[in-house]
């Protein structure tokens, strides 16, 4: 800062003969100084703009991909409490408990996904099964998305 000062102190008659010519100067140098700046930003935002819109196709590509798969794989009879709905694994049967005399399924909870629609009928293991009441039905939210939980579940045996 004291170089300047002392800068001007030593030129500053010939300021006081060309102000115009100084003004003039310090305006153009401003000017450049601000063109300059906004020529980098413009091209720094132009990259990030670029990598955004990079990452949105990435993300879309990957969600279609991934409602793809999920509309189109069958359902995997890995887990034996598995239930089905239209080919797809919707849920878990808890504890489930089949007395046949009746035509009854009992379970202590249903878990549902999103898709488990609990007045349609479902697949469980050999039986084709339909809700016909619970004690407690609620809507779970967590990590894995929005699902359903039935408790003291009964249900109807429709066909084995």
């Amino acid at each position: 800062m004291d170089s300047i000062v002392s800068i001007l102190r030593e030129s500053w008659s010939v300021v006081e003969e060309a102000p115009f010519a100084v003004l003039l100067l310090v305006l153009l140098s401003g000017t450049i100084g601000y063109r300059a700046h906004v020529w980098f930003q413009s091209g720094r935002e132009e990259t990030l703009r670029e990598r955004l819109k990079y990452k949105d196709e990435q993300i879309a590509g990957l969600e279609e991909k991934l409602a793809s798969q999920a509309l189109e794989a069958p359902a995997t009879q890995t887990d034996p409490d598995a239930i089905t709905q239209h080919g797809h694994v919707v849920g878990k049967m808890i504890a489930p408990r089949v007395e046949m005399s009746q035509g009854n399924l009992y379970a202590t909870e249903i878990r549902g996904n999103e898709n488990f629609n609990r007045e349609a009928p479902f697949q469980f293991r050999e039986h084709r099964l339909r809700v016909k009441s619970a004690s407690v039905v609620s809507t779970v939210s967590g990590v894995l998305g929005v699902g359903t939980s039935l408790r003291d579940v009964v249900c109807t045996i429709e066909e084995s």
